[in-house]
């Protein structure tokens, strides 16, 4: 036995003395009291019976001591362990913890659960290093994924945009109104198509559907391509003949969203009447000479950049013919 384990006999025997001589000590620490004086006074394993315990009846001197030396060693280890405190350093693994699928953590509030806790600087943002906690560490290819329902889109506005010359204008569309109402006539030349732009309250970042463009009997017309440009939904239309409405319609828009406008298709109406006459001739004459701005871009009816004679005689030749059903 050393000096050392004597000198943590000493601490454990006196830091466990009994509070009053008539309330006698635990067995085992009176035992731990009891090496301790021998290895002190450099007896030899010759004790006396401590008070209350006697030998065995044939138990030998030498086995009597072992036994009180096995018991001392063993309050020791038990004290200690009863006034220790355990921590584990070693990493945790996922088989320790788990985050329940709807926890999102935006980087203002610890995120815990029962066997662990992601610091609040953590974030739910995809980590470009190692993140690393009291109790784990998360390699830098971990990304959580969350699922939620996609977000509603708001459809705010549908547009047709023209090139003229090299500028695009836009006319915007009344998309609420029914097909068979008074929608919004698109009165320039189609030209190499027509394109429609509808932007939502969110940005769009897919588009997974056909996009499709039905007349009043729900025949298809032309051709309709959607994609996704700077978060908005853009649709192409080719080979629509004119005098047409047609209600165009968009699925698929990030994952499951619809978007539906209709609008009617008939150069010449300058002035959307849904029909062409002297007002929409007049109104082209007006303007004949002018170069192609913001505010007379539709009496551009074949989208040069600039309004004169051609886009006179365009109207001329429509007169008279009025939007059909």
């Amino acid at each position: 036995m050393t000096k050392s384990f004597i000198r943590r006999l000493n601490v454990i025997v006196s830091s466990r003395t009994s509070p009053s001589p008539s309330v006698p000590l635990p067995r085992g620490e009176r035992e731990a009291n009891h090496v301790r004086d021998l290895f002190e006074n450099g007896e030899e394993f010759a004790p006396s019976p401590l008070e209350g315990e006697g030998w065995g009846e044939g138990e030998p001197q030498s086995q009597h001591t072992s036994r009180l030396i096995h018991r001392a060693t063993f309050a020791f280890i038990c004290t200690c362990l009863a006034s220790s405190t355990l921590t584990f350093a070693a990493g945790q693994t996922s088989a320790s913890f788990a985050i329940p699928r709807d926890t999102i953590n935006a980087g203002v509030a610890n995120m815990s659960s029962a066997n662990f806790s992601l610091a609040s600087s953590v974030g739910d943002a995809v980590a470009g290093g190692v993140i690393t906690s009291v109790s784990f560490q998360l390699s830098s290819g971990f990304r959580a994924t969350v699922n939620v329902s996609p977000a509603v889109l708001n459809l705010l506005t549908v547009a047709s945009s023209k090139i003229h010359g090299t500028t695009p204008f836009s006319l915007n569309i009344d998309f609420g109104q029914p097909l068979n109402g008074n929608i919004t006539v698109e009165p320039r030349m189609i030209g190499s198509g027509h394109t429609l732009v509808f932007h939502f309250d969110s940005a769009v970042t897919s588009v997974t559907a056909a996009a499709t463009a039905l007349d009043t009997l729900l025949n298809s017309v032309g051709s309709a391509t959607a994609a996704v440009v700077n978060g908005d939904v853009v649709v192409t239309l080719s080979n629509v003949a004119d005098n047409k409405r047609l209600t165009l319609t968009v699925a698929g828009i990030n994952g499951s969203g619809t978007a539906s406008a209709s609008m009617g298709f008939l150069v010449g109406d300058v002035n959307n009447t849904r029909s062409v006459n002297s007002s929409d001739i007049s109104g082209v004459k007006a303007r004949s000479g002018q170069a192609t701005t913001a505010t007379n871009f539709l009496y551009d009816v074949n989208a040069t950049g600039a309004i004169n004679s051609s886009d006179i005689s365009a109207v001329k030749a429509r007169s008279g013919v009025v939007l059909g059903p």
